[in-house]
């Protein structure tokens, strides 16, 4: 809104004015959300899932399918974890455009914060699941 103000207001104000840094700010802001908030879907379990495979498994192979697949994610998401890393001390000493303080490698620790998170929510969810076929192996039928 800032910017769009600047646009008009100095026109009728005989003046100059300029909020160009709201545009980058609120990229910044857009791919913090973007990342965070996916660390937040996941870590409640929120995430879209396709469950065509899931659905049509035996009563006790879908714990193991599940820590197959969080394992997997776990997996991506350690790729994603250290090329981050290395994205952010590459970009660590380079500024923004218009926010100089601002540094590019902010971006990518806003990834690598969210994907480490991610991780972190993967390893725990197979852990769990792997307790969970653990228990259920080892319960005694009602019979």
């Amino acid at each position: 809104m800032l910017q769009v103000l600047s646009r008009f207001l100095p026109d009728q104000l005989g003046g100059s004015l300029s909020f160009i840094w709201t545009a980058e700010l609120a990229t910044n802001m857009f791919i913090f959300v973007i990342f965070v908030g996916s660390a937040a879907t996941q870590i409640r379990g929120e995430h879209i899932k396709i469950t065509i495979v899931s659905d049509r498994i035996t009563e006790r192979v879908p714990y193991l399918y599940e820590v197959l697949i969080h394992l997997f994610g776990l997996v991506f998401a350690g790729v994603v974890v250290s090329a981050a890393y290395a994205q952010t001390r590459a970009a660590w000493g380079s500024g923004g455009l218009a926010i100089q303080w601002f540094h590019s490698g902010y971006l990518y620790a806003f990834i690598l914060m969210g994907f480490s998170l991610i991780a972190i929510s993967e390893a725990a969810l197979a852990a769990r699941n792997l307790a969970e076929w653990r228990a259920e192996r080892n319960r005694i039928p009602d019979n």
